[in-house]
């Protein structure tokens, strides 16, 4: 008898140990997500790609009922190099429960879908940008997230669709336009960790995807270089990755 109560007992404190898990992580906060879009001439669009680069986003940790998505495009020019926001939506999510489960299965798949036909739309209607405010385009994106909450308690994810070749801050193109193979090359005290990306994962991608009216050309930066430098601008570089293309 004294046998059974022992196992009972620890019984009773495993199942309550995982209960407590389980609510110790149903109430972190949702993350959220934003994309900013490059759409000068450097750049191409590929919209099927940054469809499928939503995609991805949405099946991240922690992107769950309260999740948010959104979209900015990048600025036109020195004179206004701030994104616009052209999206900014609830994430649908998969139900969890039985009730209704098929027709709740349906409706979830009906309004993913139109959220990624929303993104892809967006996408392929964004006007042209003659210069490439990058540096603003992503001080921004990072700004809006940490606006939703993202922070300690939570990560959250920024996607940047662009080749990362800044045209307007005029030290950072400096600097990515010298080409330099070296390893230790620094960027300016004022610009390194001036991108706040604490607790948001960033990814860049479409840096090989070439617009067609841009021939390649041998003054064309080095992709390791100009991803060199874009890491020290981050406060946490170890969260930036670089990825050829998107949606892959």
């Amino acid at each position: 008898m004294a046998i059974e109560k022992i196992l009972s007992a620890k019984g009773l404190a495993v199942v309550a140990a995982g209960a407590g898990i389980w609510m110790y992580f149903s109430q972190k906060p949702p993350a959220h997500g934003a994309e900013v879009l490059d759409p000068s001439g450097s750049v191409a669009r590929n919209c099927s790609g940054m469809r499928d680069q939503t995609g991805l986003l949405l099946a991240k940790p922690g992107i769950r009922d309260g999740s948010t998505i959104a979209l900015l495009i990048m600025g036109r020019d020195a004179a206004s190099p701030q994104p616009t926001r052209v999206l900014d939506a609830r994430v649908p999510v998969p139900p969890d429960a039985m009730l209704n489960r098929k027709q709740r299965q349906a409706e979830y798949e009906k309004a993913r879908t139109k959220l990624l036909d929303d993104f892809e739309e967006a996408c392929n209607e964004a006007a042209d940008s003659p210069q490439s405010p990058v540096f603003q385009m992503v001080k921004e994106g990072l700004a809006h997230l940490h606006a939703r909450g993202c922070g300690p308690e939570q990560m959250c994810y920024l996607v940047a669709k662009t080749d990362a070749r800044e045209s307007v801050q005029p030290e950072l193109r400096a600097l990515i336009e010298r080409r330099s193979k070296k390893l230790d090359v620094k960027v300016p005290p004022d610009l390194a960790g001036s991108l706040d990306n604490t607790s948001v994962a960033v990814t860049f991608c479409g840096a090989v995807e070439v617009s067609a009216h841009r021939q390649p050309n041998a003054r064309d930066p080095d992709p390791d270089h100009v991803e060199r430098i874009w890491k020290q601008l981050f406060r946490d570089p170890s969260i930036v990755t670089f990825v050829p293309y998107c949606g892959k």
